[in-house]
């Protein structure tokens, strides 16, 4: 899989740099930080859209965003326009572009019960299937059924969505790895939450004592609406 092969994640980057992502992969204790060109240089930004957005799955949501048939949410997936959408039946991700001149099909969050072009109206069932285009009927031999909106490949797990936007992606569970594992594991963040809970409780106790002081040289009436 080419995600385990850093030569051919890095083969495309200036030498040096890919040099410098080398130490960035070393222990914490010795490890360097993420060269600053990694945020400027447009040939490292067209690497990452190749490599990381374009292969493979990417996370887009919990599957609870979209818990209604119709929810759906216009998505940018390293510059690829995509809309994922629920159907009757399950979740599904479509390119975001018309099959009649590529204009951008849905924008934003909402929900629908179909999806329309704003160009020329053409429009798309919530499976995909092109059910409406104003004045093809002349053209002769056009067939609705052969220009659908592009499906891409999606899957849920774990309470997560995920695409590709890869023809024929790799297996969703051997991509995730332990994925799962990860899931279940006791972070013991209850623990660290109860305990700024309780840090902030004695903030605030601190506050309102050093506000009753502070108030109470003021006169009682003024200690007294501090209490209430």
């Amino acid at each position: 899989m080419w995600m385990e092969n850093p030569a051919i994640r890095t083969s495309r980057l200036p030498p040096d740099l890919a040099e410098d992502l080398a130490a960035c992969l070393l222990p914490a204790a010795s490890a360097s930080t993420l060269p600053a060109v990694c945020y400027t240089d447009p040939e490292v930004h067209q690497v990452e859209r190749d490599t990381v957005f374009r292969r493979g799955w990417i996370g887009v949501g919990r599957f609870d965003r979209w818990p209604a048939v119709g929810d759906f949410s216009a998505i940018d997936l390293g510059g690829v326009p995509v809309v994922v959408v629920r159907d009757t039946d399950r979740l599904r991700a479509f390119a975001n572009t018309c099959s009649h001149r590529s204009t951008q099909v849905m924008v934003g969050d909402g929900n629908c019960s179909r999806m329309r072009c704003p160009f020329h109206f053409w429009t798309y069932g919530l499976d995909g299937r092109l059910l409406g285009a104003p004045s093809m009927q002349r053209t002769e031999g056009f067939d609705r059924g052969e220009h659908g909106l592009h499906e891409f490949a999606l899957a849920e797990r774990y309470g997560f969505v995920f695409v590709s936007l890869e023809e024929s992606p790799p297996g969703i569970d051997g991509w995730l790895g332990d994925f799962g594992e990860v899931q279940v594991m006791d972070w013991g963040l209850a623990k660290v939450l109860g305990e700024e809970t309780q840090d902030a409780g004695d903030e605030g106790e601190e506050e309102d004592s050093v506000r009753v002081r502070t108030d109470a040289r003021a006169g009682s009436e003024s200690v007294t609406q501090v209490g209430t």
